[in-house]
């Protein structure tokens, strides 16, 4: 007969044996350590100071002191002040108090059991190992988040403004997306093609709530009329353009392409030009109709429209389906094959007190666009044309005083008006003279002066007409 029980090793009495009481209380020492089993800590590697009578831990891996040796292994504090060490075999429990959880032995290391989450715990891991930034992680196809009875609220909470609370997305742990406040206390989203380079997409400001869009592509909205100021001197485009000196954007372009992206809900919006030469290295291209814009008007010096000139080696505006008034500026450009303006497919142009300068092609060059020209205007240089209409386009020149100053030579003509086009030249006087020929209409087109006369319009050269062209 064995001396133990074959599983948890209790001691038996022997036949004939003195003293059985030793044995029997020996048995239930061990079998009160064991029954029900509840151990204060799990993993702790160094023993209490004080420990009280039938304290129970679970020894960690790195065990120093009096429990040396017995890693793994319950130790239980005795009556006689002496630890109890007990080795555990294949599927012990014991229920850990400090973590209100159960764990289980599996031959090799004790391990908390699924069930119950502690009060408390330095990090978790669903499916997945959590680590010390990710104290929290879970590996699933979805993650569940839900009321109990009424609404629920997920908070991130930071520390200072310039920290950040957010939502990453990843594809491949690389950011690609991200949204909350990122470094500051305003919301934003923000998006990444490789997790490093990072635009805003929209900003939202804490205080007025205002929201802007820096990638562009939603039109914010205006109140009220708009105006914003262009200096080449003293201006940035970085500044807001809305006031002028340091205020002001540094060119037209710029200041025309923030036009194009908010809707101005029926308000004017005007640029206003500080006085000097703007150059403008490429043609200002507007080729699509301004939402809610009424006009765009650039604005020179109404007190002098050689103090503010536009300039550039191309065409100076193409523009097509869209409203834009030029106010009290001169006009030139030094390419040999453009105009000052071109009005195509819908877009509408008023010159008002205008000068129009040198153009290697023409002043205006119309194709199913139209032109109103009024105010008092100069032209001081000539070119091939100054107005060709083609395509049913529209010139009204209306009230205007024409100055011509130095005899401008227009080599093609005047006006040149064809394709069933129609300009109308009312109410205007011309001073000074210019060589070339006065006007030639072709194909059904019309050119009407009020019956001004023959000689009305300025040349040296007679006009014509052909093709159903009328001249009146």
């Amino acid at each position: 007969m064995s001396d133990t029980s074959p599983l948890l090793a209790l001691p038996y009495i022997q036949p004939s044996q003195a003293q059985k009481h030793v044995t029997h209380n020996e048995a239930l020492r061990l079998l009160d350590a064991i029954v029900q089993p509840a151990v204060e800590t799990l993993d702790l590697n160094t023993p209490p100071l004080v420990p009280d009578v039938g304290a129970r831990h679970v020894v960690g891996p790195l065990a120093g002191g009096a429990w040396a040796g017995h890693a793994g292994k319950l130790a239980v504090w005795q009556p006689e002040g002496v630890w109890l060490f007990l080795t555990p075999v294949v599927g012990w429990t014991v229920y850990v108090q400090d973590v209100a959880q159960w764990a289980a032995f599996d031959g090799t290391a004790w391990a908390l059991l699924e069930g119950a989450l502690p009060d408390q715990a330095p990090q978790l891991g669903l499916n997945t190992s959590a680590d010390a930034t990710n104290r929290l992680a879970v590996a699933a196809d979805a993650t569940l988040l839900t009321h109990e009875g009424a609404g629920h609220q997920l908070k991130l909470n930071k520390n200072a403004a310039t920290d950040t609370a957010s939502l990453l997305f990843q594809t491949g742990f690389g950011g690609r997306a991200e949204m909350g406040l990122t470094g500051e206390d305003a919301f934003s989203v923000k998006v990444s093609a490789d997790g490093a380079s990072w635009s805003t997409a929209l900003r939202a400001d804490p205080a007025s709530g205002a929201v802007t869009f820096p990638g562009g592509g939603v039109r914010p909205a205006a109140t009220g009329p708009i105006t914003y100021y262009v200096d080449p001197v003293q201006g940035s485009d970085a500044a807001d353009g809305r006031n002028p000196g340091a205020g002001a954007f540094a060119s037209l372009p710029h200041a025309m392409s923030i036009i194009c992206r908010f809707d101005a809900l029926g308000h004017d919006v005007e640029i206003q030009l500080a006085d000097g030469t703007h150059t403008l290295p490429a043609p200002i291209v507007i080729d699509h109709p301004l939402p809610g814009i009424r006009d765009v008007v650039v604005r020179g010096n109404a007190g002098d429209q050689a103090a503010v000139t536009l300039s550039g080696p191309d065409d100076l505006f193409r523009l097509e389906s869209c409203r834009v008034r030029l106010v009290d500026l001169t006009l030139e450009s030094t390419g040999s094959g453009s105009f000052l303006v071109v009005s195509r497919h819908g877009a509408q142009v008023v010159l008002d007190s205008v000068v129009f300068g040198a153009a290697g092609k023409g002043h205006m060059d119309l194709e199913d666009g139209s032109v109103y020209v009024t105010g008092a205007c100069r032209i001081t240089s000539g070119a091939q044309f100054h107005a060709r209409l083609e395509l049913s386009a529209r010139l009204s020149i209306n009230q205007a005083d024409y100055t011509l100053t130095g005899t401008p030579d227009f080599a093609g003509m005047f006006i040149k008006c064809g394709e069933v086009s129609v300009a109308r030249v009312r109410d205007t006087t011309f001073t000074g003279g210019a060589t070339g020929q006065r006007y030639f209409i072709y194909e059904n087109a019309l050119l009407s002066t009020g019956n001004a006369g023959a000689t009305f319009l300025p040349g040296n050269a007679a006009g014509t007409t052909s093709q159903g062209g009328r001249y009146r």
